[in-house]
């Protein structure tokens, strides 16, 4: 299995996870999940943080091509906690990680943009509602406001129906 890898995308910047052996659907916290069709770790939006900054995109662009290409990413490790992220009428099943190697990314790009650029919080979005779409968690902000933990009782559910004791990510 590739290590992996930050990906620099013109709208996000984000690394790619393999999680498709998860079960397609599941019936848990009284409703039915739909796998997503893919799954990424995000570290940030670029179009948010070139605002933050007072800076063009494209510079934003620039250094996390640099940063990224500078650093490596080691193993990705999930942590047990399990959220539910909801945003209007959308909702998703979140797990949260452990990325080695990111904080050089974020040290790395906060040199080059010199500015401190705080870590996002980091997570996988597994299963939404219909429609599919995750829910930006960009910050610890969204992460209190748009994210509930679930009691030990129901993340064992969600755990247990995932299959949770086999994800592996190198």
């Amino acid at each position: 299995m590739k290590p992996p890898r930050i990906h620099v995308k013109e709208d996000f910047v984000n690394i790619p996870v393999n999680l498709f052996l998860l079960p397609e659907k599941v019936e848990v916290l009284g409703k039915t999940w739909v796998r997503k069709n893919e799954f990424h770790i995000s570290v940030f939006d670029p179009s948010q943080v070139a605002e933050q900054l007072g800076a063009p995109i494209e510079k934003v662009r620039k250094f996390s091509a640099q940063a990224a290409s500078d650093i490596t990413i080691g193993s990705i490790g999930f942590t047990g906690e399990v959220r539910l992220a909801k945003l209007e009428k959308r909702q998703s099943i979140v797990l949260m990680c452990t990325v080695s190697g990111l904080d050089s990314f974020y040290q790395r790009f906060s040199q080059l943009a010199d500015t401190l650029l705080a870590a996002a919080p980091t997570h996988v979005t597994i299963y939404t509602t219909e429609g599919g779409r995750g829910i930006w968690i960009r910050d610890e902000e969204e992460l209190n406001s748009r994210t509930q933990l679930l009691n030990d009782d129901e993340a064992a559910v969600v755990k247990q129906a995932i299959n949770f004791d086999s994800i592996q990510q190198a």
